[in-house]
């Protein structure tokens, strides 16, 4: 029995509604399943990035606990840890894996914000374009920023609102005195809060080293840095600085140490700031002053 042709044109429609139902549905399935193993994959690399992160802090903490620091900057003995034969104390970037990218900073090739030297000091706002007298009101301002009287010095003046007190970040530079702010990139590149008070070129950054001797002087230490031939020796005859009570020419006891670990397109920062007494006795021989993810 043959249905009427109107019949049969509303059975079709029903039909194609329902086929387009199931097609969408369909899709909005293997859509979802789609994201969600997306997202566990996501979930995967960031904890396989986190891992590979935290691993690497081990690796470079234990490293810095035990190596002759030496190593950093002369070719590493053939006994040392497999750590030592890649790094370097000097912010420049390297590879510990495929997956991780660290920078490790010995704090005493940094200027110092709280106890700055005033030689070094000036020369490295000179270098970065400043003239002798903003060079000096920029460091006399730093100076009343931190010190505890109400005199102010020659070329600054004296605020109620002035810290009077130690720098406990670098940051702080930028808020004694604000037509100096475009130099902060640099100030936070090569100030630091964090170490004694010798300070070890050694471990400088190419931009300090210049505004301490010259441009050509610091790419010739850069290169002897990179081939891991630079020695204290050597370092002293290529720029003329020697050791005495304000310079030492080794690594100090605080490292800034930057973690990059990248798994896929997931990736982790980690930012640790550590203060290391291998030796010390009754007291704890790792200090993190912070940690940042």
């Amino acid at each position: 029995m043959k249905l009427p042709k109107r019949q049969t044109g509303i059975a079709l429609v029903q039909i194609i509604l329902i086929t387009s139902i199931m097609s969408v549905l369909a899709l909005y399935l293997t859509t979802t399943a789609r994201e969600q193993i997306t997202i566990s994959q996501w979930y995967s690399d960031k904890t396989q990035a986190y891992v590979k992160a935290k691993s690497a802090e081990s690796l470079i903490t234990f490293a810095l606990l035990t190596e002759p620091l030496t190593n950093v900057i002369e070719q590493p003995s053939a006994e040392s840890y497999y750590v030592a034969d890649k790094w370097n104390l000097y912010s420049k970037t390297f590879n510990l894996t495929p997956f991780v990218r660290i920078k490790i900073q010995d704090q005493g090739g940094l200027l110092h914000a709280n106890y700055p030297n005033p030689e070094f000091v000036t020369k490295f706002f000179a270098a970065q374009g400043l003239t002798e007298g903003q060079s000096r009101q920029l460091l006399d301002t730093l100076l009343d920023w931190q010190d505890i009287d109400t005199i102010a010095r020659p070329t600054s003046i004296e605020s109620e609102e002035y810290k009077n007190g130690p720098a406990a970040f670098v940051s702080e530079i930028a808020l004694i005195n604000e037509q100096y702010e475009h130099l902060m990139p640099m100030i936070k590149d090569n100030f630091t809060v964090h170490r004694s008070n010798n300070f070890n070129p050694l471990t400088a950054s190419v931009e300090l080293l210049s505004a301490l001797s010259t441009s050509s002087v610091a790419k010739e230490v850069e290169r002897l840095r990179n081939e891991r031939l630079l020695t204290p020796r050597l370092f002293e005859q290529v720029t003329g600085i020697k050791e005495d009570d304000r310079m030492y020419f080794f690594p100090s006891k605080f490292f800034s140490i930057s973690i990059i670990s990248e798994v896929n397109e997931s990736v982790v920062k980690k930012d640790i700031m550590l203060q290391i007494e291998p030796t010390a006795e009754n007291i704890h021989p790792l200090d993190v002053k912070y940690r940042k993810s």
